[in-house]
């Protein structure tokens, strides 16, 4: 059209060539980077405008109908483009809508992040008033949950008060998710987020909490069967319904997913030990540990199994790369201390004594009694502190 069809008259041909380069700079951009609203937009308005120096252009041709010679064809004609201009209009209120409800869901994801849930609850539900999605319910029944954790370990609220704010966040949360499961059902994180606040009522004993609970957990299970996460949030479930037995085997289901998931690794060796299985609680442990060879709270739970499995020497070694990990790991100085005086090693015992002593007054005024007793060579810890059921269970 440029080179054959070229308008004659200077300025259209200046907008011709103009508009034609513009939309094939910004479709060029469309197509090899991430265009934003505005590169489109731009992209077909330079298009519409090429196009419609068209008709200026050398032999160019109209055709058009009048109205007064064919009023049939002129009424299908304004019919169907007040149908289009109709629709053209819907369509635009429904984008708009969504853009408006994509932005607020932003502002809330990051009114989230920062911790913030009176804007994240308003900008979300700002979302929703636009555009409903299963993405806005899946945020709003997040910051429910968030809103059941500050409100359990609040210390300001009374504890009517308490309750009646825990029943509202858990009644709107599950609302939400609900929501969410029915406009997404295939998506197996609105199962997970409906599991999570009904987990939520289960130490407090609500009727019907744990089943629901699990029954949402499984769907996710279902629609994410290589996820370890989920078979992992299910031991931890089974564990608040104490059912051990079922959450040993969701955990070594996890396991057998992702062999170096640490997390549902430790959490069984502590199961074992809760059954005093020190054995299998020693081999889980170890495999934690070699996977997070730093991690001071999984070599002090080796060290706890190593002393009661009477193997004191390796119970030292593992307690004092703990402490290495956290010098102010206070406690496992304390079995260190324990497990040297076991060795006959008072000095060393002494010595992680005296480092508990100097982290604070309190803990210099809590072990005074063993400092005096292990600077005269006397045993303070009493005999069944290294044994199983002495082992620490979170």
């Amino acid at each position: 059209m440029l080179l054959v069809r070229t308008p004659q008259d200077a300025f259209i041909r200046f907008v011709a060539i103009l508009s034609f380069v513009a939309s094939l700079y910004l479709f060029a951009v469309a197509i090899f980077a991430l265009p934003n609203a505005i590169i489109l937009v731009l992209a077909f308005v330079f298009t519409g405008l090429f196009v419609s120096t068209i008709r200026f252009a050398q032999r160019g041709r109209q055709w058009g109908v009048i109205f007064s010679r064919s009023p049939r064809i002129g009424f299908v004609i304004v019919f169907s483009l007040t149908i289009l201009l109709l629709a053209s209009v819907a369509a635009a209120y429904a984008l708009v809508n969504h853009y408006i409800a994509t932005t607020e869901l932003s502002k809330a994801r990051v009114a989230f992040s920062a911790g913030n849930l009176d804007s994240a609850d308003k900008a979300t539900k700002s979302s929703i008033s636009f555009a409903s999605s299963a993405a806005a319910y899946l945020t709003q029944s997040s910051i429910a949950n968030a809103r059941l954790n500050q409100i359990v370990t609040s210390t300001t609220l009374s504890a009517a008060e308490a309750q009646q704010a825990f029943q509202t966040a858990l009644s709107s949360g599950i609302n939400a998710a609900l929501t969410a499961t029915q406009l997404e059902p295939s998506n197996y994180q609105n199962w997970l987020a409906l599991g999570n606040l009904y987990a939520q009522a289960v130490p407090l004993g609500v009727s019907g909490a744990y089943d629901n609970a699990k029954s949402a957990y499984n769907k996710a299970k279902v629609l994410n069967p290589t996820n370890p996460q989920i078979l992992y949030i299910l031991a931890k479930l089974d564990i608040e319904n104490k059912n051990i037995p079922a959450a040993k085997e969701d955990l070594k289901m996890a396991i057998a997913l992702k062999q170096d998931y640490t997390a549902a690794i430790f959490l069984l060796s502590q199961l074992e030990v809760q059954d005093g299985n020190v054995k299998e609680a020693l081999a889980a442990a170890l495999a934690a540990a070699y996977f997070t060879p730093n991690n001071p709270d999984i070599l002090f739970q080796v060290g706890i199994l190593y002393a009661a499995s009477n193997d004191f020497a390796n119970a030292i070694t593992a307690l004092s790369l703990s402490v290495t990990a956290n010098p102010q790991f206070a406690n496992a100085r304390y079995f260190l201390s324990a497990v040297y005086v076991k060795q006959g090693d008072f000095k060393n015992a002494l010595a992680q004594m005296q480092a508990i002593a100097d982290m604070s007054s309190d803990n210099a005024k809590a072990v005074t009694t063993q400092l005096a007793a292990l600077a005269a060579g006397k045993n303070p810890f009493p005999a069944n502190l290294l044994s199983v059921s002495s082992a620490p269970v979170k």
